[in-house]
């Protein structure tokens, strides 16, 4: 695993217990349902307990500023973000990108080929986020998110 680092002027460190407050109070300050909330809580639970998982926060001005979620999967040798969050305090100010490279060198160094990540299709802040780092489209998921919206799936792989 990665040590903790400063990124440009950021922080970023390994999850603990004390981040849930901080991470429920920005996925509700970016309009997520209660119900929402509380599954995300449910699911860094099960990843940080995983062995093949972890959960990362990013820290700027001494204040959570974002976390990313990663399962580096062994037997298909790639990683998958299944969350990346930013405080819309802290937005456009490269938190997602620093997260998401210490993800990619994090799975670099668990041996991994690569990276994907998905997201609705109609989110097309996120659609140029990741094509900005350098993943391309890979494929459609028909009704993958729970109100029928078709997910998109994003892949990177190392060279």
């Amino acid at each position: 695993m990665l040590k903790n680092q400063p990124i440009i002027d950021i922080t970023i460190r390994s999850y603990t217990d004390s981040d849930m407050k901080d991470i429920a109070d920005i996925l509700t300050k970016i309009g997520w349902a209660p119900q929402y909330v509380e599954g995300q809580k449910r699911y860094i639970n099960k990843l940080i307990h995983d062995e093949e998982g972890s959960v990362f926060v990013s820290e700027k001005e001494g204040r959570l500023a974002g976390f990313i979620q990663v399962q580096h999967y062994r037997w298909n040798c790639l990683s998958s973000v299944p969350g990346l969050v930013v405080s819309p305090d802290y937005q456009r100010r490269s938190i997602g990108g620093n997260l998401m490279t210490y993800i990619e060198k994090e799975s670099q160094l668990q041996g991994n080929r690569g990276v994907f990540v998905d997201t609705p299709v109609n989110n097309q802040e996120a659609r140029a986020f990741y094509k900005a780092q350098g993943y391309q489209e890979g494929y459609i998921m028909p009704r993958y998110y729970e109100d029928g919206l078709d997910g998109i799936t994003f892949q990177k792989f190392f060279t």
